[in-house]
């Protein structure tokens, strides 16, 4: 593939910003050796791929829906034990983790009497 040097070059501006306007991509581009300009391009096939990948397959909405699942598992973890919150809480001891456990055997077995 030939990539050819781009008209309405200006200056090529600030190497580490994106380019302003399009004669500073061209001037950046008319400056760059073949092999990074071929580089650049495949990245933005690549990106330009996955982007579309992104939208085919709704994956914003799908990162909606997990998060949302996350929240629902959190809050149903938070009604259902009590050593769950030994994971909220990782800075209680371990006499507090043991007394944490213990109540809730007891009352596993007082449940079972």
């Amino acid at each position: 593939m030939t990539m050819q040097e781009l008209e309405g070059a200006t200056s090529a501006g600030d190497p580490w910003a994106y380019p302003a306007a399009a004669g500073e991509f061209a001037a950046r581009w008319n400056a760059a050796p073949p092999e990074e300009r071929e580089r650049r391009v495949q990245g933005m096939v690549t990106a330009s791929q996955r982007s579309a990948r992104c939208f085919d397959y709704d994956h914003e909405g799908q990162l909606r829906w997990l998060q949302e699942q996350v929240m629902r598992l959190t809050a149903a973890l938070d009604d259902a034990q009590p050593s769950y919150h030994v994971v909220k809480h990782p800075t209680r001891s371990l006499d507090d983790v043991s007394a944490i456990h213990d109540a809730h055997v007891d009352e596993e077995d007082h449940h079972r009497d």
